[in-house]
């Protein structure tokens, strides 16, 4: 999008378009602007010490027909909680579409309820310890699901398929890989670390990933390329 008529500042998620923003734009003042939380809605408060016994999972997003890699990881992560005899649960964001393209398999349907207002699943989310993260672009260094700095922020115990940006941005986040991971995640990894990985995301996000960082450096941004053009002028 583009701020302050004068002097238009591109920006995207993606550090790997900035060149064609440069091209097809017209406009060198392209900046790379990450995605933020509010912390209105995406913060710990209520939520409980990570604890045995208590180990459900939820996936709040689609189904994609059109990405078959997106496919394949997102059944060995299903799978994987279910190997690991845990509940899943699917809020699938396009139930209403009734789209043959966002159905999900059928040995899921009985995990899978439909949409919940935005502002209502902030609070489900954090009834459950695991949140599923899908990325359908897996190689940007700076894009990926905004929904892995809402769970952050809401202390939850992250567990995605491969993303470049994340794996070099939140090591606290659990790639899974294979079908036993999860089962063996939950059997051998002591509570008191994943306690630590809740924090560990909660304080990564709400120290630097939030919408007043974004807001402020886009101003910061702004500030600077209109003095520079008035001192020019």
């Amino acid at each position: 999008f583009l701020l302050a008529p004068r002097l238009p500042i591109a920006v995207t998620t993606a550090k790997e378009v900035v060149k064609y923003y440069i091209r097809d734009c017209d406009n060198r003042n392209v900046s790379v602007l990450e995605f933020g939380v509010n912390p209105i809605y995406n913060n710990p408060i209520g939520i409980r010490k990570f604890n045995d016994g208590y180990n459900d999972f939820i996936f709040a997003g689609s189904w994609y027909k059109k990405y078959e890699k997106r496919q394949e990881d997102t059944k060995r992560i299903f799978n994987a909680v279910i190997n690991a005899k845990k509940n899943l649960k699917i809020v699938d964001r396009n139930f209403h579409l009734d789209n043959p393209n966002h159905l999900f398999p059928v040995n899921y349907l009985s995990s899978v309820t439909p949409a919940i207002p935005h502002e209502d699943l902030q609070k489900v989310l954090k009834l459950f310890p695991f949140s599923i993260n899908l990325n359908s672009i897996q190689f940007s260094e700076t894009m990926f699901a905004n929904r892995v700095y809402e769970l952050q922020a809401m202390g939850r115990i992250i567990v995605s398929n491969y993303s470049l940006g994340i794996n070099n941005k939140f090591p606290n986040i659990l790639m899974i890989f294979n079908e036993d991971e999860i089962d063996y995640l939950l059997k051998n990894v002591p509570e008191e670390r994943l306690y630590e990985l809740q924090l560990q995301g909660i304080r990564a996000v709400l120290n630097k990933d939030t919408t007043y960082h974004r807001i402020s450096y886009l101003d910061r941004k702004s500030t600077r390329l209109n003095s520079s053009h008035t001192q020019k002028s």
